[in-house]
C-alpha cells in the first residue's frame, strides 16, 4: 500500500533563487574582504619601497663622505625626487668626537606618504687622512 505525500515533491534539478542569493551575498562579502586586504598590501609594499630607497640614499651619502677629504666634510642638506616622493637628506658633522682626529657624521633621510612623515637615520665615523 502506498503512503500519500503531502504537498509537492521537491525537484533536485537546480538551485532556488534564495539559495542563489545567499551564495551571492557570501561571495560578495569574501571579495570585499580580499579587496581590502589587497589595498593594505599595496600600501605596505609602497612604504617598504620608499624605506628601501631612503636607506640607499643614506648609504650613497656615507660612501660620498668616505671619499671626501677630511677637511672638506661639513654639515648640510639636499633633496632627491624618486617618482612622486621627495626625500630630504640632512647630515651633521661633529669633529673630534668621540676622539681627536675623528669626525662623527649623522645622516637622516625624511619623506612623506599618506599624510605621515617617515625618517631613517644612520651614522658613520671618518678619521683624518
Amino acid at each position: 500500500m502506498r503512503t500519500p505525500r503531502l504537498g509537492r515533491a521537491r525537484s533536485n534539478d537546480g538551485f532556488t533563487i534564495v539559495e542563489f542569493a545567499v551564495a551571492l551575498v557570501i561571495f560578495v562579502i569574501g571579495i570585499l574582504g580580499v579587496s581590502g586586504l589587497l589595498l593594505t598590501v599595496i600600501h605596505a609594499n609602497r612604504s617598504a619601497s620608499n624605506r628601501t630607497r631612503a636607506d640607499q640614499l643614506l648609504y650613497e651619502k656615507v660612501e660620498e663622505f668616505q671619499s671626501t677629504p677630511f677637511a672638506s666634510i661639513e654639515g648640510g642638506a639636499d633633496q632627491t625626487s624618486v617618482g612622486d616622493v621627495i626625500f630630504t637628506r640632512t647630515w651633521t658633522v661633529a669633529n673630534d668626537v668621540p676622539v681627536e682626529n675623528v669626525a662623527t657624521i649623522e645622516i637622516a633621510a625624511e619623506w612623506s606618504e599618506r599624510d605621515e612623515t617617515f625618517t631613517v637615520q644612520t651614522a658613520t665615523m671618518r678619521s683624518r687622512d
